[in-house]
């Protein structure tokens, strides 16, 4: 017996069940790899301020920043899902959810702008003992370019800040760009795990 998808705050979002989504490949990536793995940051970093970057192959007469991701970013930020290949929204990732999952995770989760426009977002949490990164995706337009490797290594920067040894991702066994994306960026499959989830 199926349960009834959730209301969602326009605008509306493609529900895809856990049933349909556990075919999952599980990456991880040490501390060890997570300090090897960030550019050089400023003695006080500061999370919260936007960060200048020129992406190769974009304008140079123009900049993108990235910075925190705040709630008031979601309804871009479901345009950049909705245009990625091999990312689907479920349950949890409608407004509110993600305004609890920030909530919990102050700080982390990031976002690519260009003025109004985002580019780019990631979410990043963890539990104390496990980082977790979600739905980081680029602009399709905006691909290639070194930006969801800088949201990443921002992601990273905060854990470790934050003392997590460990970082832990999901990738669905059909998206075959994404793990090469997470592999090239230094993720390694973890041997033996199997992805499994319950609704409650």
């Amino acid at each position: 017996m199926s349960l009834p998808s959730p209301k969602l705050a326009q605008p509306q979002i493609k529900v895809a069940r856990i049933a349909r989504t556990m075919r999952l490949n599980c990456f991880t990536l040490f501390q060890s790899d997570i300090h090897r793995n960030l550019q050089p940051r400023s003695r006080n970093p500061q999370p919260k301020t936007p960060h200048r970057a020129s992406i190769s192959g974009y304008n140079m007469s123009r900049n993108i920043d990235t910075r925190e991701f705040s709630i008031s970013d979601y309804d871009g930020a479901l345009q950049v899902w909705q245009r990625v290949e091999g990312l689907e929204i479920a349950e949890g990732d409608d407004r509110e959810g993600i305004a609890r999952f920030l909530a919990r995770n102050p700080g982390l989760s990031r976002v690519a702008i260009d003025g109004s426009a985002i580019l780019g977002v990631a979410l990043c949490g963890h539990d104390g003992r496990r980082g977790h990164i979600y739905h980081l995706a680029v602009d399709p337009a905006y691909q290639r370019r070194g930006l969801g490797k800088r949201l990443l290594d921002e992601c990273l920067d905060g854990l470790r800040r934050a003392g997590v040894q460990r970082a832990i991702i999901l990738v669905a066994d059909d998206n075959q760009r994404g793990a090469e994306f997470w592999k090239r960026c230094g993720w390694e499959t973890i041997p033996g795990a199997i992805a499994m989830g319950i609704d409650v």
